[in-house]
């Protein structure tokens, strides 16, 4: 796990009876994390981009979300992105035909998110809202 959620005593106290389970704080470089996960979780409570988990669809890696998480996803998200749920879970995780069209299909639907702009921008943009020339948060999304 990675991010300030790693400083939460209740994430401590779980990890530290999972061996699996590695507790990384604030890492520099995310491209070596994802690079040995088999996938994402983002278990958001609350609003706002959720640029973790474009992050991680840009990484080739499917995603665990929680019902917030998913809000305001364009659709075509099914195949790479699914509901925090043991059988999701498992189902992914266990088994490595599944977890590689998972993966193929977070790809391609990062890059089709891509399709229609400059993927450094908006990555910039995202992490940087302020510098934004537009008021990104009032816009419509995109219908489909």
């Amino acid at each position: 796990m990675c991010g300030k959620v790693c400083e939460h005593p209740a994430v401590s106290a779980y990890a530290a009876l999972h061996q699996n389970i590695s507790l990384l704080g604030f890492v520099d470089d995310i491209s070596r994390v994802y690079a040995g996960s088999k996938a994402a979780v983002s278990p958001v409570d609350g609003t706002g981009l959720k640029i973790k988990i474009i992050d991680a669809l840009a990484h080739g890696r499917p995603v665990f979300a929680s019902p917030q998480s998913l809000d305001g996803l364009p659709v075509g998200y099914e195949g790479s992105v699914f509901p925090i749920d043991r059988r999701n879970i498992e189902q992914i995780l266990g088994n490595p035909p599944a977890r590689q069209v998972a993966q193929r299909a977070a790809a391609i639907y990062f890059s089709r998110l891509c399709e229609i702009g400059d993927t450094e921008r908006f990555t910039h943009y995202a992490r940087a809202p302020a510098d934004c020339p537009i008021n990104v948060t009032s816009l419509d999304p995109v219908k489909s």
